[in-house]
């Protein structure tokens, strides 16, 4: 029996031990002491307490699981030194391996116990079952939870998409096609999140409602360039958002207007009186559906008041189009009545004397020009906006800015009368 000083002698051994039966077992990689195909291996130069390596393994999975990552459905802890090796199936630590962890694999690691046996191997006298062991390609399912659900579209996205040819996109593709595969599986090592979408709609809003911005595949996400707003930059927002408040005469009302809300987390720390003047819009279906759920019994308005859960982005409602901003009966004729209603009130607020409005919003930032460039099927969109924007003798710098027609809008169309406040959240 040879004794190996380091682990890395020891894994050497031990692929070329293999190797010599079937050169097809891939070798270790990256010079690291765990190593993942359809099998995780963890090696030591002596194992003295299974438990304690074997917890340190799970944490491994557990890491794998937050990335998005397939879930090797077996565990080899191999102890070089006694030439020993222990099977574990992966899936009787499901429940473990969907725990977070805070600290390194390697530590703390002596309070883990279970009762699960594993299987014992001699692997020098018993190679050709190391190889069939090695040979598995089975992966387990896991649960889907605030975790790793970011991680998993991601991989979801590249998967159905060929990014090799990135700058020859043939689609770009949104949150509801990931909806479909929390629902039905199908490229995914995951249980059905849900049995529906309007079940994952609501589970999602209590779950995890801060992350809905970051599940549309990263292309999409340019082209929006809406992202998650910190805590810290929210609270920050709050306090000035108060100061103005503080500021309107109490004899006037008022409306907090965010016309880029997504999920509503610039609103998240504010008091229920606060949030009764709120006037709240957003441009994605999903993130409607958060938003409306979440605040539809607590703020003024949300803008549209209804969307079809058909479509990827709530068409016609873009807070830069004409109808949104001018109150046109013969424009928006062909619209349901509940959102001429909508606008309507909007406009009422804007146009009332003894109504303040305070902008409280971040706007998605996007060179767009930049982007098309790169990416010449991708047309700018031109926006009533973008059009005005341009006849008010504004250079041609200032157009590349999603941002700029944000704020531009704002003065031109909203903040009319005295006492008006913006407050522009810049990440």
């Amino acid at each position: 029996m040879e004794i190996f000083k380091t682990e890395m002698e020891g894994q050497i051994d031990f692929y070329n031990l293999i190797r010599r039966i079937d050169w097809t077992i891939p070798t270790i990689e990256d010079n690291t002491d765990w190593v993942v195909r359809w099998t995780l291996i963890e090696f030591k130069t002596s194992i003295s307490d299974i438990n304690k390596v074997l917890f340190q393994t799970i944490k491994y999975l557990s890491r794998m699981r937050n990335l998005g990552k397939k879930i090797p459905s077996q565990i080899l802890l191999v102890s070089l030194n006694n030439e020993k090796a222990y099977l574990f199936e992966s899936i009787n630590f499901l429940t473990e391996i969907e725990t977070q962890y805070i600290w390194w694999a390697s530590k703390n690691n002596n309070d883990f116990s279970t009762n699960i046996k594993s299987q014992n191997i001699n692997y020098k006298e018993n190679v050709i079952e190391i190889i069939n062991i090695l040979k598995n390609e089975e992966f387990i399912k896991v649960n889907v939870d605030k975790n790793n659900i970011v991680w998993l579209s991601k991989t979801y996205y590249e998967i159905i998409n060929d990014w090799s040819q990135e700058m020859k996109i043939e689609k770009k593709y949104h949150k509801l096609e990931f909806v479909n595969e929390l629902v039905n599986p199908n490229y995914l090592n995951i249980f059905p999140y849900s049995k529906n979408k309007e079940e994952v709609y609501e589970k999602s809003k209590k779950e995890f409602p801060w992350l809905i911005d970051c599940l549309n595949d990263k292309f999409l996400q340019k082209e929006l360039w809406a992202f998650y707003t910190p805590d810290p930059y929210v609270k920050k927002a709050t306090e000035l958002l108060r100061i103005a408040i503080s500021k309107i005469p109490k004899w006037n009302d008022y409306i907090i207007l965010d016309r880029c809300s997504g999920t509503g987390q610039l609103e998240n720390f504010l008091t229920p009186e606060e949030l009764s003047h709120c006037v709240l819009s957003t441009y994605e279906t999903w993130e409607w559906n958060v938003l409306y759920n979440k605040f539809i019994d607590k703020v003024r308005l949300i803008i549209p008041p209804e969307v079809s859960a058909e479509n990827s982005l709530v068409e016609g409602w873009d807070a830069l189009s004409r109808h949104f901003i001018l109150w046109e009966q013969t424009w928006i004729e062909p619209l349901q009545e509940s959102y001429k209603a909508c606008i309507k009130q909007l406009n009422d607020y804007i146009s009332n004397p003894k109504c303040n409005i305070i902008i409280f919003e971040n706007p998605p930032y996007r060179d767009q020009s930049a982007w098309n460039d790169k990416n010449k099927n991708l047309k700018s969109k031109e926006t009533f906006v973008k059009k005005e924007f341009i006849k008010s003798w504004t250079n041609q710098a200032s157009h590349r800015d999603l941002s700029n027609l944000f704020i531009w809008s704002a003065w031109k169309y909203y903040l009319k009368k005295k006492m008006i406040f913006y407050y522009y959240l810049v990440l």
